[in-house]
Formats: C-alpha cells, structure tokens, sequence
C-alpha cells in the first residue's frame, strides 16, 4: 500500500475520533454553546490583538457588538473507490 493511502487512512481514524470523543454531557448543549462569550466590561481594548483600532473597537462596543474572528479547516478525502483517491486540507 502506498504511503498516501496509510496517511489518508490514519487522518481518516483520527478525524472519526475525534468527532465520536464524548466531551461534554448532552444536558449542558444549548443553542449559546457555539457562541463565545463576550469579553467583560471592564476588559481593556488596547490588551486585544489589534489594540482598539483608533476607537472603532470600543465604539463596536458600546453599541453592544464584539467583533471576532473564527477560522475553520476542514480535511476532505477519498480512501477508496471513484474515479480518483486523495486528500485536501482547506
């Protein structure tokens, strides 16, 4: 077997785990839980990374947004079978 077949299968069980790994009790899932919290109060905007961005941070803030980025990576493969087998990583 090729060495890209044993590395699409291997990413293939690790992505199963970790899909399938308990992590939390079902009682506590809530339509919140996706949603970070927003920083308290008090936080201190020159602490975040970009600092307050000439003010556009605590203005965002004081109309009761907060801006937050989220990056998503996804790992796509094909093991066997069709017309072609591979992995990508987006």
């Amino acid at each position: 077997m090729s060495l890209v077949a044993e590395m699409i299968k291997a990413a293939v069980a690790v992505i199963l785990i970790a899909a399938l790994w308990p992590t939390a009790p079902a009682a506590a899932d809530d339509a919140s839980a996706g949603t970070p919290a927003p920083p308290p109060p008090s936080a201190d905007p020159t602490k975040s990374l970009l600092g307050d961005i000439g003010g556009l941070r605590s203005g965002l803030t004081k109309l009761g947004l907060t801006p937050a980025m989220t990056e998503t990576d996804e790992v796509l493969g094909n093991v066997s079978g069709g017309v072609r087998q591979g992995l990508i990583y987006e």
